[in-house]
């Protein structure tokens, strides 16, 4: 996790970098989690989450080389939507 910022309605949108699979490193993506206790002491920390196909779809097909300016996600829909909610932190 880079970073993250609070966002008008009450959640957080995260900014992360991928460290795996080997063929995704370094690619940027970002997130929503409406979880603020998780969230404060997340810049910084590792955390293991399984991507869906079109997750990875998307991360392949467009270009998350840049880290971006703008990261703004909306809130999550459900808690398996949630990011801090789904990843497990490792360190």
């Amino acid at each position: 996790m880079i970073e993250h910022k609070k966002e008008p309605e009450g959640h957080y949108s995260l900014l992360f970098q991928i460290q795996e699979p080997v063929e995704m490193k370094g690619k940027y993506d970002s997130a929503s989690s409406w979880r603020g206790d998780l969230a404060k002491d997340a810049d910084g920390c590792l955390y293991e989450v399984y991507l869906n196909f079109t997750m990875v779809g998307v991360l392949r097909s467009a270009d998350h080389s840049f880290k971006p300016t703008d990261y703004t996600e909306p809130p999550p829909g459900s808690k398996e939507d949630d990011f801090l909610e789904m990843a497990e932190r490792l360190k």
